[in-house]
């Protein structure tokens, strides 16, 4: 038989809140998977720091991690066109010659 669940206990109580917070952080964060998100975010960073909102070095590190996810997506992008062009590339060796009278 299992044992009751009770609500008071400590260790499940700690989870459920840590669990809460995530989900609460989660659904705040932004998501960075465009070049629009990324340069709306920045934007953002960069008014946030010249107004004093975050200090330097949050600023800093904020815009070093966007410039990793640029490379990213750039990465993401290059793979993608080159597995279109592959497809092309086969697709065009695959076909016979047709002339455009016959």
């Amino acid at each position: 038989m299992r044992p009751a669940i009770c609500s008071g206990d400590p260790e499940i109580t700690l989870g459920g809140a840590k669990a809460s917070k995530l989900r609460a952080l989660r659904a705040r964060r932004p998501r960075l998977d465009t070049v629009g998100a990324l340069v709306a975010f920045t934007a953002g960073v960069i008014g946030d720091v010249l107004e004093g909102r975050i200090g330097v070095d949050v600023g800093r590190t904020a815009i070093y991690g966007l410039s990793l996810q640029r490379q990213l997506l750039e990465t993401a992008a290059l793979a993608q066109i080159e597995g279109r062009l592959n497809a092309l590339e086969a697709m065009a060796s695959n076909r016979t010659e047709v002339t455009p009278w016959a």
